[in-house]
């Protein structure tokens, strides 16, 4: 598959939602997808059969971001709201009438609602999730007092640990507006890190000093966070930030015509790349950080080649913006023992989710 080979075609094309799709995440085994629309509806498909195994209204306005962390969905609406959503277990045996049930909007899932806290969701930005082991995770979030800071909250228990983190990071009279994307991960040494895109189009590198403990719920507004390092390449809002596998790299898009590449072992030293077309939703990067995909305001999946940035294929289908992308993990073999799928699925404001298999890794 190439820009000079045969126009690529989706494998399958999901249509369980009825108003526009705003996010996508794959699960850990590549086996289930995460789906969450406009209108406050969650879906869960299994790709073996591409259907839906769970629909259901979870938030009363737009899902900004979904993910299935163990058996647990994790949600964040616009309605201010942050819920765990408990995953039944999948029966061994089904009846043909059960086999035969699928959820819908008309005759939606019913979900146990494990718990959920308040967030502040006047903006934009999806959560970010990192595991820390089998039974906790920590998610990032913007701030519930300040839109320009962000919070971290420990998962299961909802539990708020870290607040208020960039608060007063910069000295300066310009406003950096709203978190637009953050990355929460552990750095090369195991510390906490949290990479912060803004409205301004600055991106920025927050590190936890090590004599701190992430578990300990802090009182002070960005107590025992340091900025590492700052840039500013974009002129408009970031609209999206991907992140290697390795933390290595990451990336920025906006509304403009770049892409940045941020070098995280060299103090985010800065890579431009010019492209042919501005507006850009979304980015994502695969796990063996191969190739990048680029979702589009002209509804054009881009595939590019982390190494080069050559492009690599047009994914054409969906007629309106592509809002969110998302690729399979290809690194993790299946629990059945098979290779992976190398699934990258698109969502779109058309209501759609076009799924594709492309360069397997």
């Amino acid at each position: 598959m190439s820009l000079a080979g045969p126009v690529p075609q989706p494998v399958f094309v999901l249509r369980s939602h009825a108003s526009q799709v705003n996010c996508l995440q794959f699960s850990a085994s590549g086996e289930e997808l995460v789906s969450g629309d406009l209108k406050g509806h969650v879906a869960l498909y299994d790709l073996a059969s591409f259907r839906p195994t769970l629909l259901w209204k979870a938030h009363s306005d737009s899902v900004l971001q979904a993910q299935l962390w163990n058996k647990t969905i994790i949600s964040q609406g616009r309605d201010n709201e942050l819920k765990l959503w408990q995953v039944p277990e999948k029966p061994k045996t089904l009846s043909r009438a059960a086999a035969l049930q699928v959820p819908s909007i008309a005759s939606p899932s019913t979900v146990e609602l494990m718990g959920s806290t308040g967030i502040n969701a006047l903006g934009f930005c999806k959560f970010s999730l990192l595991a820390v082991s089998q039974a906790e995770a920590l998610v990032a979030l913007p701030s519930i007092l300040q839109e320009d800071q962000v919070d971290i909250f420990h998962l299961p228990s909802l539990t708020r640990v870290h607040r208020s983190v960039a608060a007063d990071a910069f000295v300066t009279t310009d406003r950096v507006g709203m978190v637009m994307a953050l990355q929460l991960f552990l750095d090369a040494q195991s510390r906490l890190s949290v990479l912060i895109a803004w409205e301004d189009g600055r991106v920025a590198l927050f590190g936890l000093l090590q004599t701190s403990d992430w578990s300990q719920p802090r009182r002070d507004a960005s107590e025992g966070w340091e900025l590492v390092w700052w840039q500013k390449q974009h002129k408009e809002p970031i609209m999206s930030l991907a992140l290697a596998a390795d933390h290595s790299v990451a990336w920025t898009v906006a509304a403009d015509h770049l892409v940045i590449a941020y070098d995280l072992t060299q103090g985010g030293k800065t890579t431009r790349h010019a492209t042919d077309t501005p507006g850009k939703a979304c980015i994502v990067a695969r796990d063996d950080q191969k190739i990048l995909a680029i979702a589009g305001w002209d509804g054009l999946v881009r595939i590019r080649s982390i190494k080069t940035f050559k492009p690599l294929a047009i994914l054409s289908f969906h007629r309106d913006t592509v809002n969110a992308v998302a690729f399979a993990p290809v690194m993790q073999p299946k629990q059945t023992g098979k290779p992976a799928r190398a699934w990258v699925a698109a969502g779109s404001i058309d209501m759609r989710i076009s799924l594709w298999e492309i360069y397997p890794s």
